[in-house]
């Protein structure tokens, strides 16, 4: 590495003297005086107040007046230029908050000050007054001088400091509603001519509809006290008509009683490192989706020519993950991300999705039904052997594939179809292809349909909680509920799960429905702990998805929710499915152990029909071990099925877990599950899942008689 002379770098660093932003701020005082100036009383009382004076005549002293003095004072007596023009002189340069100007006179009268101060001066003394006096309003000019110097020394460093960072600024008062925004914010969007102050609308309405519900929660969130800042990442709208990725940071402040009056940050355009994937290097959906216009645009001139579009997602990640080490599934995202690339035309594109997601890009194909052939090429070359660490991989793809038609406009067209494809291949099982056609477009239509009504149902309340009551196996006592998502639209009525859950989660919606639900879910735990329990323990589950364990203020809010409705943090129970752990396995422990230590216990659901994995079921705090239904219907029936929940009862109950079964619906599976000595149970044949109105019959008898339903 080169090194720089330390003298050289010092004459870099060292400012000329004089120059701007140099601090050679000279006299404390500049007096100026008649045209002969001799020791004055003044000046010397002003040197005892150690200030340093320099002394010249009014009409020398004209041109040594500049806005690094500590203040003028111009002694008002005879000589060849009046006091009042050596005034005018220095006001022609300096305003009087640049430079303060006091005149000295000799006895003061009325009109002697109101003339002094319409020409500009900041103070009239008195010399034949109290010495003293004016010794002491002279000092006090110089300090205010010298604190306005200081004061714009730092703007214009912060000024400069803002335009080097290359940020946008923005400062949004809540009292007046406006929001100042920098010329570099406008500058990033491509917004010419900004103005000074806007409507915050200005800025929320451009944020991508994808986005700008999280944007808002998080904004309310900070202006709430539940963060101490404001963090997001998120899509902008540039003038030209496509969207920019930015990062906008700020602080809340707030009045003595702690209530927000204004917010205000940056915003930094982080889209050239958005645009590429980190861990393979390929770019991502932007980039790719405009290649596709382009392509797009192409084939719009040249009618018969065609591409094709591929979303791939590669099997087992999630297994490698946990079985050998994340760096193992990182090198084999980097070997295919390798293959793909190096086995495709230069044309075609290969990108990242994120995560085990590629996209393949083919810019053009002789023929529709070539498209399959190259998507059981791309799968062969997925499934060659890999070798790692003395590790033999071997995986499997799923793809969905679109080829262009009339009906695409944009490269985002495209993508979505693709997806659309590639989750009916995943449908059907590992390793399955699917082309998109006319009857998963009309699908995809209805999801986005679905997505837009549900963001309207979560923001107006429309999504609520059913609760399925959940006994103790012995005494028929009830123990608590696990409370379900229901959709009360206002035009179809009750709403299936299986309907909007799916959408919620492939949109992101699953986070703010899911802190709703919390809320909805403490209110109600305050309720039925007040009215109905009496002090006997009982708690409310709540399910959580992949995201919500992403969501690192999610148990902020939750502790923030109960104590707002005052219900005890320990009815809440949080359950997670196998699969959901597996995506984010070491963010999803943290997240779970977060929750256990606030006092949250923490069941987990459907066992036995993911990955069933010993290793991270030792490694995650659970308390409660839920049973899934597959085994439970007709094991009265199956002797391989009890052997099956055996084992099941026997690892839970080995892992100090309780262990509830679930879904039961016959006398028959009621008494299987019973002599394995579960402690709990849930299903039709003890309850349905009912709101809360249907529920105080059996919240005021608190139990079941079980020798009544045995």
């Amino acid at each position: 590495m080169n090194k720089i002379d330390g003298n050289l770098a010092r004459s870099i660093l060292t400012p000329v003297a004089g120059s701007p932003g140099t601090d050679d701020a000279g006299a404390d005082v500049l007096f100026l005086g008649p045209e002969n100036v001799v020791d004055d009383p003044l000046v010397s009382a002003l040197r005892d107040r150690a200030l340093n004076v320099r002394t010249l005549n009014r009409t020398d002293g004209i041109a040594a007046v500049t806005d690094s003095v500590g203040a003028v004072v111009i002694d008002h007596s005879n000589g060849k230029i009046d006091g009042i023009e050596t005034l005018d002189l220095v006001r022609r340069n300096y305003t009087d908050e640049q430079v303060p100007v006091i005149l000295v006179r000799t006895g003061i009268g009325v009109e002697d000050c109101a003339e002094a101060l319409s020409h500009g001066a900041n103070d009239v003394v008195d010399r034949a007054g109290a010495l003293a006096l004016a010794v002491q309003r002279i000092d006090d000019h110089v300090a205010t001088g010298r604190l306005r110097r200081q004061l714009k020394k730092s703007q214009d460093r912060l000024t400069l400091a803002i335009e080097g960072s290359n940020d946008g600024i923005w400062d949004w008062d809540i009292g007046t509603g406006t929001l100042q925004l920098s010329y570099r914010w406008y500058e990033i969007l491509g917004i010419r001519n900004g103005r000074d102050a806007v409507d915050p609308d200005y800025w929320l309405d451009r944020i991508h509809e994808d986005e700008r519900n999280t944007v808002l929660t998080d904004l309310r969130a900070s202006l709430d006290g539940l963060s101490d800042r404001f963090s997001s990442e998120h899509r902008i709208r540039h003038e030209n008509g496509t969207y920019r990725w930015v990062h906008v940071h700020a602080a809340v402040a707030r009045n003595a009683d702690g209530e927000a009056i204004g917010i205000a940050g940056s915003m930094t355009d982080i889209t050239d490192r958005k645009a590429i994937d980190r861990l393979t290097g390929l770019p991502n959906r932007g980039p790719l989706s405009a290649r596709i216009d382009r392509t797009l645009g192409r084939i719009r001139r040249h009618p018969g020519a065609a591409a094709a579009l591929y979303a791939i997602n590669i099997d087992g990640i999630g297994m490698i993950n946990e079985g050998y080490g994340e760096a193992v599934g990182n090198m084999v995202l980097k070997t295919i991300a390798g293959r793909l690339t190096s086995t495709l035309r230069p044309t075609d594109v290969v990108a990242s999705f994120g995560g085990d997601v590629f996209g393949v890009f083919l810019d053009r194909i002789d023929d529709p039904s070539d498209s399959l052939r190259v998507g059981k090429r791309i799968q062969e070359v997925i499934s060659e052997t890999i070798e790692c660490e003395g590790r033999t991989i071997n995986l499997t793809s799923g793809i969905g594939i679109v080829v262009s038609t009339d009906r695409h406009v944009s490269g985002s067209d495209m993508i979505s179809e693709a997806f659309t494809a590639l989750k009916r291949a995943k449908k059907s099982g590992k390793g399955n292809i699917s082309l998109f056609d006319e009857k998963m477009e009309m699908s995809a239509a209805r999801r986005l349909d679905i997505e837009r009504e549900l963001r309207t149902g979560i923001d107006n309340g429309d999504i609520v909680l059913a609760y399925q009551p959940i006994f103790n196996l012995n005494t028929g006592e009830l123990t608590g509920f696990e409370s379900l998502a229901r959709w009360l639209h206002p035009e179809r009525g009750m709403v299936s799960p299986g309907e909007f859950i799916p959408v919620a989660e492939e949109s992101g919606l699953i986070v703010p429905m899911t802190t709703r639900l919390i809320e909805v879910a403490a209110e109600r735990a305050a309720v039925w702990n007040e009215t109905y329990a009496n002090g006997r323990p009982f708690f409310l589950s709540v399910n959580l998805s992949a995201q919500n364990l992403e969501t690192p203020q999610l148990i902020k809010e939750t502790q923030d929710a109960f104590d707002r409705f005052g219900a005890p943090l320990s009815c809440l129970k949080i359950e997670v499915t196998e699969s959901q752990m597996m995506k984010d396995f070491d963010g999803g422990r943290r997240r779970l152990e977060e929750f256990r230590e606030a006092g949250v216990n923490i069941a987990i659901d459907d066992f036995g029909t993911g990955y069933s994995s010993l290793s991270y079921l030792t490694q995650l705090p659970f308390d409660m071990l839920k049973i899934d239904r597959s085994f439970i219907m007709d094991a009265d029936l199956s002797a391989e099925k009890q052997k099956i929940l055996h084992a099941i009862a026997a690892l839970g109950q080995s892992l100090d877990m309780a262990i509830v079964g679930e879904g039961v619906e016959r006398i028959g599976e009621h008494e299987i599950i019973k002599s394995l000595n579960m402690e709990a149970c849930q299903g039709f044949f003890y309850g349905k899942p009912a709101l809360p109105d249907d529920l105080d019959p059996l919240l005021s008898a608190w139990g079941i008689d079980m020798d009544a339903l045995c």
